[in-house]
C-alpha cells in the first residue's frame, strides 16, 4: 500500500512544519520522523488506526506530538486526509476543501 497526502493534509503538514521550526527545529526534527515512521506502519497496516464516525475514515495519533492523521483505505491507496494537532475540532479538517 503507498500513501498519499490530500491538498488539505500537505498544507497542514507544511504549516506544523513551518510552526515547529519557529518554535523548536528539534522539535520539527521529531516530528517530521514520528510522522514518517506512522506513514510507514500505516501503509504497512493501514486498520491499526482507530474507526471513526465517519463512514471509511480511520484516525492515527501521534501521541508524543498530539497530532493526528485522519485517512482512508483506498483500494492499494492510503489516503491521508488531514494531520492536525489534537487541540482542534476535528470536524473542521474533515469537510469540503
Amino acid at each position: 500500500m503507498k500513501a498519499r497526502l490530500s491538498r488539505r493534509a500537505d498544507q497542514e503538514l507544511s504549516d506544523a512544519v513551518d510552526y515547529l521550526l519557529s518554535e523548536n527545529p528539534a522539535a520539527a526534527r521529531g516530528f517530521a520522523d514520528a510522522l514518517e515512521m506512522a506513514v510507514r506502519s500505516l501503509e504497512r497496516y493501514p486498520r491499526i488506526g482507530r474507526a471513526t464516525d465517519i463512514l471509511g475514515v480511520y484516525v492515527f495519533t501521534l501521541t508524543a506530538f498530539r497530532y493526528r492523521i485522519f485517512y482512508r483505505i483506498l483500494g492499494d491507496t492510503l489516503s491521508i486526509e488531514s494531520i492536525f494537532h489534537t487541540s482542534r475540532d476535528p470536524g473542521t479538517s474533515l469537510g469540503p476543501e
